[in-house]
């Protein structure tokens, strides 16, 4: 069994998801950001990601687990914390309950799931992660999951995704606030005042995208012309 699925389809292996040991309990909340994994060939992109954590001050809980004779080459930042003893499962997820996000840097080629987007489900935490597959399956949502799909253009991914959801806001409430003339004739509407409309919006990147690039059209149509758009 795999939970890659190209391991499955190579190696003809049954696949087989991963899943989440704890479910949701209230805790208090120490940090913004919580990371636990092994010093491995991830650590260049896990230095690059904290560093950013650092520098705009997001408070993160991170550990790096490594045997004492294995020597750290890399100057990490401060964030980021060494440890020589591994943390069980019955323990980790404790990390993740006293956090908002859990962080997911796959590994170089992986394309099945870890436990980190499971155990985000379970513990009702949102996830950044680099693993771009995770778009592919039903559970995604933009508005809970973060996909670095290049490390090293990660925070003018961060500027333009939070710029976007900006100016979506911004063209919604528009639309909820606005009393609107529709084509050349005297119909008029009052916005789109339904929480349902608004999260079916935001739970979709290409909305998220298109309405941000919205602009009133310069061109007025008649009933009749839309009307006969609509029925093509």
């Amino acid at each position: 069994c795999s939970f890659d699925i190209d391991d499955c389809t190579n190696f003809n292996l049954q696949y087989i998801t991963n899943f989440y040991f704890q479910k949701y309990n209230e805790e208090k909340i120490d940090f913004d950001i919580a990371y636990l994994a092994t010093y491995d060939n991830r650590i260049e992109d896990t230095i690059k990601i904290h560093d950013y954590f650092q520098k705009n001050k997001i408070k993160t809980l991170s550990k790096i687990f490594t045997y004492k004779s294995i020597k750290i080459k890399e100057s990490l930042p401060k964030n980021m914390e060494i440890i020589h003893k591994i943390i069980p499962f019955n323990t980790s997820y404790r990390h993740y309950l006293k956090s908002k996000i859990i962080l997911d840097i796959a590994h170089p080629h992986q394309k099945g799931l870890s436990f980190r987007p499971y155990e985000a489900i379970g513990m009702n935490k949102k996830l950044i992660t680099t693993n771009a597959d995770i778009k592919n399956y039903d559970f995604y949502n933009p508005n809970n999951i973060f996909v670095i799909d290049d490390v090293n253009k990660f925070e003018s991914m961060l500027t333009l995704n939070e710029n976007r959801k900006a100016k979506s806001q911004a063209v919604i409430s528009k639309f909820i606030d606005g009393d609107y003339t529709i084509s050349t004739s005297s119909y008029s509407f009052k916005g789109l005042d339904n929480s349902n409309v608004k999260q079916k919006l935001f739970s979709s990147a290409r909305a998220i995208r298109r309405l941000s690039k919205y602009s009133e059209p310069e061109n007025h149509y008649t009933i009749d012309q839309i009307k006969q758009a609509v029925n093509r």
